[in-house]
């Protein structure tokens, strides 16, 4: 081969080798779009992965940052690289807490992927705020559907309170001290919660009493054996009860007495027995010489013996009346009419003895009809 031949193929040779270097050298240069934490720039770079880019711009990759595309994804011209840090969050959620990793820049966007749950939820911080590549904390309670039982309503109160009693107020319910509320006040609200409310209240009762008075007798000498005389009138007593009665929702519930106590004193009747004897009682006595003898016979020793001579004498245990002491049936059987024989004058009343002397003799005067 002439010397001019080969050396024109030398030539071509490293002339392709150039151009094929030259050809390799321009494909690998390039410009991407890199974007760490949402902020991008423009990078030149002959790095041939994902991976590669991130390593030559001094971003370490940690096991919960995200990377788009894959780490080992090849590189092109214009391409969009995506780096996130993955960020720890200690969300309480309803009082339970715990550790949440994410790459969300705002705490709007990490409480998203929970869903239809966080929206209208309570969060402790501003949803636009930025969450910090060093990690936050926030709390997050989600509405609850409570029912509020109380004076005859069912009040129905969707709430992010955190406490029951937070929840009651927000349903304009005010407690009193003495209610009696179904759950705890300190206690977080769960979803379809009933909570039931029971008025409790007192009140003061007042009964009045009659209270009976006594009846005391006393012994008087002044006073006749067998009268009575009221020395002084009863007068009832009076007392006073109170008692405090609780209420539920209205109803009685429990009475108690509170105290007792007596506004007057009874006074006692106070009544005077006499024990002072009867006097005798001095006989009324009608002159019997004037009445008439007849046949012989002495009526006026006959009076005299039996009565006294007193034509209104009275002699209970016959009874027996008048001059003769004669009983009712004798002296109407014997003439003396309807009325009593002390009510009779003495010549009518020794009218009826000698009309029963005609008939019976001195049998009716067993001890003084001798004296006839």
């Amino acid at each position: 081969m002439p010397r001019s031949y080969a050396s024109i193929v030398l030539k071509s040779v490293v002339l392709l080798g150039l151009i094929g270097g030259l050809t390799a050298f321009v494909q690998a240069d390039k410009t991407v779009t890199l974007s760490v934490d949402g902020k991008e720039r423009q990078v030149r770079t002959f790095a041939g992965s994902v991976a590669g880019l991130l390593k030559q711009q001094g971003v370490s990759v940690g096991a919960h940052d995200q990377v788009t595309p894959s780490l080992d994804h090849g590189l092109s011209e214009g391409q969009q690289i995506g780096f996130r840090h993955g960020r720890l969050v200690k969300l309480t959620i309803d009082g339970e807490t715990r550790d949440i990793w994410t790459t969300a820049f705002t705490v709007d966007e990490a409480v998203s992927v929970l869903g239809p749950r966080a929206q209208g939820a309570y969060l402790s911080a501003s949803r636009s705020s930025r969450i910090p590549l060093s990690g936050m904390q926030f709390e997050m309670r989600i509405p609850k559907d409570v029912t509020v039982v109380v004076d005859g309503q069912r009040l129905r109160v969707i709430s992010t309170a955190p406490t029951i009693g937070d929840v009651i107020a927000e349903a304009g319910v005010s407690v009193g001290a003495q209610d009696e509320v179904s759950a705890d006040r300190t206690a977080r609200p769960t979803d379809g919660l009933t909570v039931t409310i029971v008025r409790v209240a007192g009140r003061q009762d007042q009964v009045q009493i009659s209270v009976p008075f006594g009846t005391q007798q006393r012994n008087d000498p002044n006073l006749l054996v067998g009268t009575t005389q009221v020395v002084q009138d009863g007068q009832p007593g009076l007392i006073v009860e109170t008692y405090t009665v609780t209420t539920k929702d209205g109803v009685d519930v429990a009475r108690v007495l509170a105290s007792r106590v007596q506004i007057v004193a009874p006074v006692d009747k106070v009544i005077a027995i006499g024990t002072k004897p009867k006097p005798k009682p001095k006989p009324v006595v009608v002159a019997v010489s004037g009445i008439p003898s007849s046949g012989g016979l002495n009526w006026a020793a006959l009076a005299q013996c039996e009565s006294g001579g007193n034509p209104r004498a009275y002699n209970p245990s016959g009874p027996y009346y008048g001059l003769y002491q004669f009983t009712l049936g004798t002296w109407r059987a014997y003439g003396g009419g309807s009325g009593l024989p002390t009510d009779a004058s003495a010549a009518e009343q020794t009218r009826v003895a000698q009309n029963l002397y005609a008939v019976r003799g001195t049998s009716p005067w067993p001890f003084c009809g001798r004296l006839l």
